[in-house]
């Protein structure tokens, strides 16, 4: 009976990991980032599947900055001007003359400093995770953002970029700022209230329609 039960357990645990599979697609990446004094930021990348296709950290910028401005439309009180904010941040981004050896946290400002660990040694304030669910979608679940966290947005995405950019030659970079600047016209062009598809369809659409040379507006 011992080995019915044991039987029973694997295949119950064989299912589960099949929903959540199917539910959110195939794990890539995850990025974790954590800090104490919003000054000293800590970042773990964990690629889950064994890829050198560096465009995939593109993929997952893209998805983070969906996952913040969503957290951010949720504050009823604030949210036009904090989402305004951000979008304007990150279009300042995509502007830059950017390359691979660029100094990112420096340009952040107010005494940021980044640093690539194997684990955080201090606590998590962002994780995100891309997931593959075929070859043009990606979804990036993102979690661990408190109220507290609200003014440090730009720098928690200025971290996971950071440790990116690094990894990129000059055309990634190229293609990182052509879709950032093709998420943030997506964006303005969107007054309502975002749902939960928001942060599945628009860096999604963004990455495909800078890659095909459509308007984003459109």
């Amino acid at each position: 009976m011992l080995w019915l039960v044991i039987a029973i357990l694997v295949l119950g645990l064989l299912l589960a990991w099949q929903m959540l599979r199917r539910r959110y697609g195939i794990a890539i990446i995850r990025m974790q980032v954590g800090c104490t004094n919003y000054e000293d930021y800590q970042v773990v990348v964990q690629e889950m599947q064994p890829t050198k296709r560096s465009a995939e950290f593109v993929r997952i910028l893209l998805g983070s900055a969906a996952g913040m401005l969503y957290w951010v439309d949720q504050k009823r009180d604030q949210r036009e001007s904090m989402r305004q904010a951000l979008l304007e941040e990150l279009d300042k981004i995509s502007r830059l003359e950017l390359t691979p050896e660029f100094d990112l946290p420096g340009w952040c400002g107010d005494s940021v400093q980044v640093s690539k660990v194997a684990k955080l040694s201090v606590p998590r304030r962002f994780q995100a995770t891309l997931y593959y669910q075929n070859l043009a979608y990606r979804f990036v679940k993102t979690g661990s953002l408190k109220t507290e966290d609200v003014q440090q947005l730009k720098a928690i995405w200025v971290s996971m970029a950071s440790i990116a950019l690094a990894k990129w030659d000059q055309k990634l970079v190229d293609r990182f700022q052509g879709t950032l600047q093709a998420l943030v016209a997506i964006y303005r062009g969107d007054s309502d209230y975002l749902s939960t598809q928001s942060m599945i369809h628009y860096p999604n659409r963004a990455f495909l329609q800078y890659m095909t040379g459509t308007d984003a507006n459109r």
